[in-house]
């Protein structure tokens, strides 16, 4: 498996290389355990905070003089005879002739009522937090079932995260009480995280948060300028790659928002896929 994506990602123009045997990956990743029998290795892979790299670009935005209102939430999207009249929010009506939706799990519910539907699945993603560690992992570690990923941040932090869980109610929440990961599962990832890096037993656990992920059939986003209301984008399903994806997903954001199309192909993650006879994948990392 590793191999095919490999040779697939080479084709495509991607540097990365295939290390076929354990003393290789040691090689490049001295942490790792001896079970480890094969990886692929791009070394121009790189990782970075979410939440300091979002107030980052929510900072350089207002630089710009872009308008970020927080803690308000948008109930309804207003539409009259088929265009974008604005939002409804908790603070009251904000006109708009163009509306971008990116509200994650909250998507569905926000354009389900103008004839639009997205097929999400929310799950719950779990994430453990060392605390801070000599250097220990300079990659990004991911296994390739998806059943654990991980990364040593700046401040010598770890962060390990593994599959998806289901989401019993299927109705989003932000209580943090809610959304913290099951004693059981924890303790599941921690020991398939020492299956592979096994310095992570040495290391105390500082913190442990979930999260709710929109989750579409073949964990690949929507992205598109909806057929059904005039002036409405949409941006839904990222399916845990939306940090990932953010940078690029913005700048067609902005060309679809200001002039209706993009410069890159993205007919493909139009929503109207799935009404074909479409493949499903499972979305194996997030990040």
């Amino acid at each position: 498996v590793i191999r095919a994506m490999v040779d697939e990602q080479q084709a495509l123009g991607l540097e990365i290389s295939f290390l076929p045997d354990n003393a290789a990956v040691r090689a490049v990743a001295p942490a790792l355990s001896e079970t480890v029998l094969a990886a692929s290795y791009c070394r121009t892979d790189g990782h970075a905070n979410p939440k300091m790299a979002v107030n980052a670009f929510g900072r350089a935005a207002e630089q710009e003089g872009v308008t970020i209102r927080t803690n308000t939430e948008v109930t309804e999207i207003v539409a009259d005879g088929g265009h974008v009249q604005g939002v409804r929010t908790n603070e009251g009506l904000i006109a708009a002739d163009v509306v971008v939706v990116a509200a994650g799990v909250y998507t569905d519910r926000l354009v389900w009522p103008l004839g639009i539907e997205i097929p999400i699945t929310i799950t719950q993603a779990i994430v453990a937090q060392t605390a801070p560690a000599p250097p220990l992992l300079a990659q990004v570690l991911g296994v390739a079932n998806g059943d654990i990923a991980g990364r040593q941040e700046v401040s010598g932090r770890l962060r390990f995260t593994g599959t998806s869980l289901p989401w019993p109610s299927q109705e989003p929440t932000r209580d943090p009480l809610a959304l913290l990961p099951p004693a059981g599962e924890i303790a599941a990832l921690v020991q398939r995280t020492l299956a592979v890096f096994p310095a992570f037993g040495a290391l105390g656990l500082e913190h442990l948060w979930g999260g709710l992920l929109d989750m579409t059939p073949d964990a690949l986003p929507v992205i598109e300028r909806a057929e059904q209301v005039e002036g409405l984008v949409v941006a839904a399903g990222f399916s845990g790659h939306g940090f990932c994806l953010g940078p690029v997903t913005g700048r067609i954001l902005a060309d679809l928002a200001t002039t209706g199309t993009s410069s890159l192909p993205i007919e493909a993650f139009r929503s109207s896929r799935f009404g074909l006879d479409h493949p499903t994948s499972e979305a194996l990392l997030h990040g």
